[in-house]
């Protein structure tokens, strides 16, 4: 069974109210961007946690492997 979720004015626009349990199972907190995708014959709200966490391993890929480089960039 989906949630009820509470269509709230925000400024000239509209936001919903997502609770604690949605936002925990979504990986999202205040600030975050979610996505909203069309799933059928609705939508599915889907957090960025994936591809955030695919390009911080990757950072640290590139932190490891040139640290002797960006250290001397960083003079």
């Amino acid at each position: 069974m989906g949630k009820l979720l509470k269509i709230v004015k925000i400024g000239d626009e509209a936001g919903v109210v997502l609770p604690p349990e949605v936002l925990d199972h979504l990986h999202a907190e205040l600030g975050d961007t979610l996505r909203l995708e069309e799933a059928g014959s609705g939508y599915a709200l889907v957090g960025q946690e994936g591809e955030a966490d695919e390009v911080m391993a990757l950072a640290r890929q590139i932190m490891r492997e040139d640290a002797d480089i960006l250290r001397v960039l960083a003079q």
